[in-house]
């Protein structure tokens, strides 16, 4: 089987394998911008609140809500903004405050604003996947999100250039049944998920059969502080450059 990049006019052999890239934090940062939404949050919540509240326990506030939003929203867009906003609404109830909407209006567009923005790939990720699919994989991008928001950050880093449009997936959810249902017909042994996180990108891909390569972030976000289910198929690299070689020697 051909594949055929109608972009740059160039021609692959199909090895009968395939990569599957996480984006977020694998091949772009995003967590960072998390972290400095809730900074700004925190700041917003002792602006209003004062010395009524423990500025010590805003953080792990919002934390705990957006963790548990995770499993009826997923990866929505406005599941952080609404944790925010429910932080807030919390917050009043301790110390009898009346919430007031331009309060909320505030807090929810300080940390909506975070989807607005779309962050280069990290240095040699475009390289890479360019590599990987002169070697014969077919290249895919499975990643958990709004999919405006997901696939604006895809289109702005020129990556709908090097992936056909169809095997760019957004999904709420990266569960072991969404890795079955999409790439069981290729044979999970021919199958690797290269991402950051333990809980979304490694344990589904390990539990159904494929490899898995994990590349960790430097910062983790707790809902991913999770056992690794590790097995001879899983891999770990410190750069996303360094995946060519693994590749090879997993599929030698």
């Amino acid at each position: 089987m051909i594949i055929e990049n109608k972009k740059n006019n160039t021609m692959h052999q199909f090895n009968g394998k395939v990569a599957i890239f996480d984006l977020d934090d694998t091949l772009q940062p995003t967590s960072h911008l998390y972290e400095d939404a809730k900074l700004k949050a925190k700041d917003k919540l002792i602006e209003i609140f004062g010395e009524k509240i423990n500025h010590v326990g805003i953080l792990p506030l919002i934390e705990e809500i957006d963790i548990e939003h995770v499993s009826n929203l997923g990866f929505r867009r406005t599941r952080f903004p609404m944790s925010v906003i429910e932080a807030y609404m919390i917050l009043c109830q301790k110390v009898k405050k009346s919430p007031e909407i331009q309060e909320m209006r505030e807090l929810y567009e300080l940390s909506d604003c975070i989807y607005d923005i779309v962050e280069p790939l990290y240095k040699n990720a475009y390289k890479t996947i360019q590599a990987v699919k002169n070697m014969g994989f077919k290249v895919y991008i499975l990643t958990a999100g709004d999919d405006v928001v997901q696939s604006y950050k895809i289109y702005k880093n020129g990556l709908y250039n090097i992936i056909n449009q169809k095997n760019i997936i957004v999904t709420p959810h990266k569960t072991n049944d969404v890795y079955q249902r999409l790439f069981g017909k290729y044979g999970f042994n021919n199958c690797v998920m290269i991402g950051n996180s333990i809980r979304s990108d490694i344990n589904p891909a390990l539990e159904v059969g494929m490899y898995a390569i994990h590349i960790p972030c430097e910062t983790v976000w707790s809902y991913d502080e999770v056992e690794l289910n590790e097995n001879e198929k899983f891999f770990q690299i410190n750069r996303v450059e360094d995946l060519p070689e693994v590749l090879t020697n997993i599929f030698k």
